[in-house]
């Protein structure tokens, strides 16, 4: 799936096909985000990553597609398949499923199954908990498990588990020679981050925030200064970020990690003294929402980066340069490497019994 085992992250709205087919051509397996395409937002994004991506002439596409199976379930059945159907018409490297009732997810990598030609994608899941390690497993359809920590930017489970902790259970619950692909997500950031998850177990790694310091990535460049200046301690989770958007749609116990900004603050004061609970029942009907977003809306034509939606993972404010995807992936891959050797140096060097 990869010669380097560096992901890129399918982030709606911010990786397209342009930043996933960098990633790919450089080694790595880079995911265009279609978790809220049309079909012809995906066929534009699709012949973006083929451009990018430097395919060869078997037709296949050198990237994968992430979708949000919590959206296809919301469609209509017939224009669900349509827009999974037009993503195998481009014979991705590898489909990924995420955020769904119990089960959607596995439901889509059997439908993938079925209708696939061969050489079929690689299908990717999500996992938050350890339990659901253990139902993509079982499951028996799934080549990837995304082990996802709290510390992700972006959507993730609001109850979730930091990530070293949930990697390190899934790799002691499951046998790894039978077990799908694992692999680790969460507040990475550079290659010395890598090296550390390929050392607890991981097979590969993803990251996200990390790409949005790119040229190729859709963010704008007032979200990427946001990024360059902002520490580890400048994230929150929040449901501020789809309160001000009017997403608030997303299943039950879903928020999402992003840079405090003034629609945060604005949204904490609401919801003071709501629970984490009340808040996630309450969702799109905290008082003041109306108001809130029209702030966002003219906040967002005026170009005022005080307020803007700026998701982030917690590795950010180790993040200091904007440099192309293919740069990044070589660089991250040699600090992997480099990290890798220091440490066997510590332990004194390879030995033989």
């Amino acid at each position: 799936m990869w010669r380097l085992p560096i992901v890129l992250g399918p982030m709606a709205n911010a990786a397209g096909g342009r930043l996933a087919g960098a990633v790919s051509r450089a080694g790595g397996l880079g995911f265009l985000g279609a978790g809220y395409y049309a079909k012809d937002t995906l066929l534009t994004e699709i012949q973006a990553a083929r451009a990018a991506g430097g395919g060869g002439d078997d037709g296949r596409l050198p990237v994968g597609i992430g979708f949000l199976a919590w959206r296809l379930e919301k469609l209509p059945r017939a224009d669900a398949e349509a827009l999974v159907d037009t993503a195998l018409d481009a014979h991705p490297a590898a489909l990924w499923f995420s955020y769904g009732p119990p089960g959607s997810a596995e439901a889509w990598c059997a439908y993938v199954r079925k209708k696939a030609a061969n050489p079929a994608p690689a299908l990717f899941v999500t996992a938050s908990t350890l339990e659901d390690v253990h139902a993509a497993n079982a499951s028996k359809l799934v080549d990837a498990i995304v082990v996802q920590g709290l510390e992700a930017g972006g959507h993730g489970l609001g109850s979730g588990r930091p990530r070293d902790e949930l990697l390190l259970d899934a790799v002691r619950a499951t046998n790894a020679a039978e077990r799908p692909k694992l692999l680790s997500a969460g507040g990475l950031a550079d290659g010395r981050d890598i090296a550390g998850q390929l050392a607890l177990g991981a097979d590969a790694v993803v990251l996200g925030t990390r790409f949005l310091l790119t040229p190729e990535a859709a963010y704008t460049d007032a979200q990427k200064q946001l990024l360059l200046h902002a520490h580890g301690h400048d994230t929150v989770r929040s449901m501020a970020f789809d309160d001000a958007r009017g997403t608030t749609d997303w299943p039950e116990g879903i928020d999402g990690r992003g840079l405090r900004s003034a629609t945060v603050d604005e949204y904490d004061a609401a919801a003071r003294g709501l629970s984490w609970h009340e808040q996630q029942q309450q969702q799109g009907r905290v008082p003041g929402i109306e108001a809130r977003q029209e702030r966002y809306r003219r906040a967002m034509a005026d170009g005022e980066s005080a307020r803007m939606i700026t998701w982030s993972g917690t590795g950010v404010g180790a993040m200091h340069d904007i440099v192309p995807a293919a740069e990044l992936v070589e660089r991250l891959a040699r600090e992997a490497r480099e990290a890798l050797a220091a440490a066997q140096t510590r332990l004194g060097g390879a030995r033989t019994p």
